[in-house]
């Protein structure tokens, strides 16, 4: 064989390393691809975590909503839900209204549903709203736990065994002549007799019939107290107020067992009273209930809801037992009270026309 021919055939060693050159080099290849498939795995899924990560933020911040917002659009849907809902209060307060001026309720009684967490209170043609004094003790009872019955007596009608009631009136010579027998048949408990006070030109004046109701109350078994209007306009005046109503109690002690109201009423805008502060009215107040107590009787402070609230300081009689005037079929001062004047147009047998009914009753336990 001629070299040109051995040139012509290949070398079997040579093939060989080839064929392995290329066996590995293919192996390196599926390799790296094998590592970087597994790379691409690892990389899904934590970009899959990355990702539910993220919806559940988006979820969290949206809720069922389906857009994140940016700041700016946030705000703008803040500002067009309180427009909502502000159209949608006034439209509710609106309907409210319609309604209650529809079925003939009065004004006084609309506002103070409209706005029960106010006290609402009218003086002349004017409302006024002032918020709960947390600093003063708070009455128990709902309005729910009260009602007339067929003969216009309030009752209790909650579920707390422990609150106790009694039915009472409050007289003066105004009432007519009375026929006290016929008044206790018709299970009164107790009686308020009006014993006096100033007239509008501040002179101190008896009550017509002081005695005789006050006798013909105690003689026939009433617990009888007494009340008396408070109209002085200075500290020297509340003075004589204190030892005038004190003479006048001495000389009937024996027939009263009830306690002593002192009244304090809203002046008229040409009274002689008008003008002074809710301090001055409060010191004068008390200083005729110090006197009062210091005689041996049992004072207590009568005032309408309104003259509770705009004329005294209930921090300052917070130890003092209350009667409340407060007409309606449930009661709408907020503070603890022992007397409730609910009615000035209540029928008793003894009495002829219309007479103020009244209710003791005493706080739930607490």
């Amino acid at each position: 064989m001629s070299s040109s021919d051995n040139k012509g055939k290949d070398n079997p060693n040579k093939i060989r390393t080839g064929y392995l050159v290329n066996i590995l080099f293919l192996c390196a290849i599926i390799l790296g691809i094998l590592a970087l498939c597994v790379i691409l795995i690892f990389k899904l899924r934590s970009a899959n975590k990355n990702l539910t990560a993220l919806n559940d933020r988006i979820d969290a911040v949206e809720g069922e909503k389906d857009k994140l917002y940016t700041e700016e659009e946030l705000s703008s849907e803040v500002d067009a839900a309180k427009k909502s809902s502000a159209s949608k209060e006034r439209t509710g307060m609106l309907q409210q209204i319609q309604t209650s001026l529809e079925s003939g309720e009065s004004t006084t009684t609309m506002l103070r549903r409209l706005f029960p967490d106010d006290l609402v209170v009218r003086n002349g043609e004017k409302y006024y709203f002032y918020p709960i004094q947390e600093n003063v003790a708070t009455s128990t009872f709902t309005a729910d736990d009260f009602a007339l019955d067929e003969d216009g007596r309030m009752q209790y009608k909650g579920s707390d065994s422990s609150v106790k009631t009694s039915q009472g009136i409050d007289v003066s010579g105004d009432s007519g002549e009375i026929d006290w027998e016929k008044v206790a048949a018709d299970d009164v408990d107790f009686s308020f007799v009006k014993i006096g006070g100033r007239d509008k030109d501040g002179n101190l004046t008896a009550d017509t019939a002081y005695r005789t109701n006050i006798t013909g109350s105690s003689e026939n078994g009433i617990k009888t107290g007494v009340y008396y209007r408070l109209f002085c306009n200075s500290d020297d005046e509340a003075i004589e107020d204190a030892d005038w109503l004190i003479e006048k109690l001495d000389g009937v002690s024996e027939y009263i067992d009830g306690p002593v109201a002192i009244v304090v009423s809203m002046p008229a805008g040409d009274d002689r009273t008008t003008g002074q502060s809710r301090s001055q009215w409060t010191s004068r107040l008390l200083t005729v209930i110090d006197k009062v107590r210091e005689a041996g009787y049992d004072p207590v402070v009568m005032a309408s809801v309104t003259t509770y609230t705009m004329m005294l300081d209930l921090t300052e009689l917070e130890d003092e037992v209350k009667w409340v005037s407060d007409h309606g079929n449930s009661i709408y001062y907020p503070y603890r009270f022992t007397y409730w004047q609910y009615s000035s147009g209540g029928k008793v047998d003894g009495i002829d026309g219309k007479v103020n009914l009244d209710l003791s009753v005493t706080e739930p336990d607490r």
